[in-house]
């Protein structure tokens, strides 16, 4: 069905169709370059009744002419770019406004209106080095706040110090008793001729002296299978190794009560006097120390000199002197060596070391030590047992301890002291001796130093002969450990850089280049979170409630004014087909 548009001419006389006024086409619509609004005649588009005096527009032709206004008056251009160009203008009009508003010097003359380009570009320019320098300052700022905090400065009041006495740790060179060693031959292998029992005593002398140092000597006795019979190399151990029954131990101060305790570490079977921490390295046979023992002996400056003599010691034997609150390593502390008919004196010199409370609020790859109670930090996993405190020694034996267990699937008799785990065997002990240097030199251990120690250091050392008129016998064994003189410096870690000063160089810092404070960050982050989401969804609920249903679509196009050529016309609207 076409749909006719009449226009009546109103005492009109006929025009000649060319003759009718020319128009032009705009995005606004129709306008006549000479009169009033009229359509465009074209072929098929216009027709005029002479008869009855009406102009037609047929329903083909408003086709022809909405395809025409479509492709020649709308911009040829997408909805997604259309809205991306939205999207751009509004982000646009957003930075403008946060430049206007910000207390960051600089940003609002980059925006300010009325500004010659080269003003804009000179702004932009010193505000981007600006921001460039403050960055570079602080990046310095923080990497010297992660890699260097603390300090070391030293400490010279040394009459309000008090220190402990060193402990020693002595190590026989010949651990097997003969006589109770024969006894348990008997017990486990029945009566053996000669030969063998020398074969088993060697491997008793070797399982006695066994430590890192001679794991070697397990080998001949690997693919021994009769050696199976043995549960416990350390309870075996224990009960053929030489027991100190009678020995003298004498201090400069006679109130001190100590005595020399058995104790299980790398070294081996040893005994121990004056440490803290004997009952955690005791054998498991091994009596606990007594209430009234002694453990430590504090010293202040004016106690000293101090020493403590030993002497009827049985056989020759390697002396170490350390820390009270730790055991020796392998092969960090370095021994004294003490053999018959010879006493050997030594004194040292104590370097303490303390820290500041302030140390802990620092991580420990900052300060770059531990606390003996921070644990935790050394730990590497869950199944692993836990130290009953932290010291460097400590976190080294743990960490072969992990090794061996690693290459062989067992641990040292004399690391049992320091978690549960399979115990090896002579097979296992042979099989540790080929990864020895993967025990004690290629092994990777990330070990902190202990925050607050104290190392002794040798001030002096001497091995002197005895002598006929000496007070005890020539073949004895014994030794002499001594503090001299205090020592008038210690050190202490303190914290330098801490996070309060890491705060102001940074505020300082982006004062000087920029002159804005926290608040200027805080504006920043309000502008760009709270207030711009609040805004956007503002913006889409907006859209939402005004959003009327088109049902029906409103005309296209109206034609609203007479044609001058002939006359008045009254105006008509021109729906849409349905």
């Amino acid at each position: 069905m076409e749909r006719l548009l009449e226009c009546k001419l109103a005492g009109a006389t006929a025009v000649p169709e060319e003759k009718l006024p020319q128009c032009h086409f705009t995005h606004h619509g129709l306008i006549s370059n000479t009169g009033p609004r009229c359509v465009k005649p074209a072929t098929n588009r216009l027709s005029l009744d002479r008869a009855n005096g009406s102009v037609a527009i047929t329903d083909k032709a408003m086709g022809r002419w909405g395809n025409h206004r479509r492709h020649n008056i709308q911009p040829h251009r997408t909805k997604h770019t259309g809205a991306q160009q939205s999207i751009s203008l509004a982000i646009g009009r957003y930075t403008k406004e946060f430049f206007e508003d910000t207390t960051i010097q600089g940003l609002r003359y980059i925006v300010a209106a009325n500004t010659h380009p080269l003003e804009t570009l000179l702004w932009a320019a010193v505000t981007v080095l600006a921001s460039v320098g403050a960055m570079f300052v602080v990046l310095r700022s923080w990497e010297h706040y992660v890699a260097n905090p603390t300090v070391l400065s030293l400490e010279k009041d040394y009459r309000q110090w008090s220190t402990l006495f060193p402990a020693v740790t002595i190590c026989f060179l010949q651990n097997l008793n003969h006589t109770r060693a024969r006894q348990e031959i008997h017990k486990m292998w029945g009566n053996v001729d000669d030969h063998k029992m020398e074969y088993y005593l060697g491997f008793l002398n070797t399982l006695t002296n066994a430590s890192l140092y001679n794991l070697h000597e397990f080998e001949r006795y690997e693919k021994d299978t009769t050696l199976d019979k043995i549960g416990d190399l350390e309870d075996l151990a224990t009960k053929v190794q030489n027991r100190l029954q009678q020995y003298d131990i004498s201090l400069m101060d006679e109130e001190t009560r100590v005595k020399l305790r058995p104790t299980l570490s790398e070294l081996g079977l040893c005994f121990t006097w004056g440490s803290s921490i004997t009952h955690l390295f005791a054998p498991r046979n091994a009596s606990p120390p007594s209430p009234s023992e002694d453990l430590v002996t504090p010293c202040r400056y004016e106690d000293l000199p101090r020493g403590i003599h030993v002497s009827s010691l049985p056989t020759d034997l390697k002396l170490y002197v350390h820390s009270t609150d730790d055991m020796p390593l392998i092969p960090r502390s370095k021994p004294h060596w003490e053999f018959r008919g010879f006493e050997r004196e030594v004194y040292v010199q104590h370097k303490q070391t303390v820290a500041s409370p302030e140390l802990r609020r620092l991580n420990p790859e900052q300060r770059r030590c531990l606390f003996r109670d921070e644990v935790k930090y050394h730990q590497v996993s869950s199944r692993e047992p836990t130290l009953p405190f932290y010291t460097y020694n400590l976190c080294n034996m743990a960490c072969r301890r992990r090794a061996a267990s690693r290459v062989c699937g067992c641990i040292p008799f004399f690391y049992r002291t320091l978690g549960g785990g399979k115990v090896c065997d002579a097979r296992g002990m042979a099989c540790l001796s080929r990864f020895k240097s993967n025990l004690t030199e290629n092994v990777q251990c990330s070990c902190y130093e202990t925050c607050e120690l104290t190392r002794y250091s040798v001030e002096s050392d001497g091995a002197y002969p005895l002598i006929s008129d000496y007070a005890v016998s020539e073949l004895s064994v014994q030794f002499f450990v001594g503090i001299k003189t205090f020592t008038k410096t210690r050190l202490r870690r303190d914290v330098i850089y801490s996070f309060e000063d890491l705060l102001v160089s940074f505020g300082g810092t982006v004062s000087f280049f920029l002159g804005c404070s926290v608040l200027s960050g805080l504006e920043f982050a309000y502008y760009f979170t709270l207030r711009l989401g609040c805004k956007v969804w503002m913006r889409h609920h907006k859209k939402i409630t005004t959003r009327r249903p088109a049902a029906v679509q409103q005309p296209s196009m109206r034609v609203t004014r007479s044609i001058a050529a002939f006359g008045t016309i009254k105006s008509a609207n021109i729906p849409w087909a349905q």
